[in-house]
C-alpha cells in the first residue's frame, strides 16, 4: 500500500496509471449497463454530484482493462426500506424506538449513482489514448473511479496546455479542471455574456 503500483493496472504486460479513488461498483439492472445510462453502488463514504464526471473500466470479454468510460453524473439516489413510507408511518405510531445500522453497516441501505457515458479514453501506453466514441461496454462489478484532470480535460477537447488557448474559467464540477478554447476554434468574434444572478 501506499506505492505507485497501488494506483496502477497491467495492460498489455504494462502498467498503467489508474484514476483517482474508487467510487463504487457497477450494477445490472434492467436499465444498466447500457451504451445511454450506467449506474452504479456508490460507497459509504464517498460523495458525488450531478454534472461531476466519473471514469468507468471497460475491459474485454477476457477481463483486460482496454479503456476508460468518462461519465457525467446524473442522479444520486438512495435505497432505505427502514424509511419507506409505511415504515416511516409505522415509527410515528408505534411508541416503540427505531434504531437499524447505516449505510457501510446495512446490507440493505446503499447510494445508487445514475450516470450518462460521454467519450471512451482507450488505455495506451501507460496512459491515455486519444478520446472515441463509446466501443466498450463497461460490465456490471466493474469499478468507477474519480477520473484524473488530464481525462476531463481530453474528453472535453480541451487543450493539455491552458497556454495553447483562450482561458474561459474553469470546470464547474472540478475547479481544478481549467476551461480552455482551442485557439484554432476561434476563428472570429466571440462574445461571452452572463447575468447577474445567474451563475
Amino acid at each position: 500500500a501506499g506505492s505507485a503500483e497501488a494506483d496502477a493496472a497491467v495492460f498489455d504486460g504494462e502498467l498503467v496509471d489508474e484514476p483517482g479513488e474508487v467510487l463504487g461498483t457497477i450494477v445490472s439492472d434492467d436499465r444498466s449497463p447500457t451504451f445511454e445510462e450506467i449506474r452504479f453502488r456508490l460507497g459509504p463514504s464517498v460523495v458525488v454530484s450531478p454534472g461531476e464526471f466519473v471514469a468507468a473500466e471497460g475491459r474485454d470479454r477476457d477481463g483486460s482493462l482496454v479503456s476508460w468510460v468518462l461519465c457525467r453524473v446524473l442522479d444520486v439516489h438512495e435505497v432505505n426500506p427502514h424509511e419507506d413510507p409505511q415504515s416511516a408511518t409505522v415509527r410515528d405510531v408505534l411508541p416503540f424506538p427505531s434504531t437499524y445500522a447505516g449505510e457501510g453497516e446495512s446490507t440493505v441501505i446503499y447510494r445508487l449513482v445514475r450516470c450518462e457515458p460521454v467519450e471512451e479514453l482507450p488505455a495506451a501506453d501507460g496512459g491515455i489514448g486519444d478520446p472515441t466514441e463509446i466501443r466498450t461496454l463497461p460490465r456490471a462489478g466493474d469499478a468507477v473511479r474519480r477520473p484524473r484532470p488530464e481525462m476531463v480535460t481530453a474528453a472535453m477537447g480541451f487543450p493539455s496546455d491552458p497556454d495553447q488557448g483562450l482561458h474561459v474559467g474553469f470546470l464547474h464540477s472540478d475547479s481544478s479542471i481549467p476551461v480552455t478554447v482551442d485557439n484554432g476554434a476561434v476563428q472570429r468574434h466571440v462574445l461571452i455574456v452572463g447575468g447577474i444572478g445567474s451563475g
